[in-house]
């Protein structure tokens, strides 16, 4: 397809968001992703996408699954109270 025009625009709208919510945020410190997920973006050749990522030495794989959500939901916790505060140093240097 040609982009003499740009006609095609609408092509590339989803690379531009996936490139926004990658990039880290000048007022949060997190990209949007981070804040949604609880990680940093991985594209799916950097992620390994079966479950055996989740099965750790000793823990059978729901209690590891299990594990690994309360980790996340730890780390969003710890993400949002930082963004809260960010926030609130902005709005008081206004």
């Amino acid at each position: 397809m040609s982009t003499k025009y740009g006609n095609d625009w609408d092509e590339f709208v989803g690379y531009a968001l996936m490139a926004h919510r990658a990039v880290p945020q000048s007022t949060t410190r997190y990209s949007p992703f981070y804040l949604l997920y609880g990680r940093e973006m991985r594209l799916p050749t950097e992620d390994d996408l079966t479950l055996e990522k989740f099965v750790t030495d000793g823990l059978s794989r729901r209690d590891s699954i299990q594990h690994h959500l309360e980790m996340l939901a730890d780390r969003l916790k710890e993400a949002y109270q930082i963004v809260r505060e960010n926030k609130r140093i902005g709005r008081e240097r206004q």
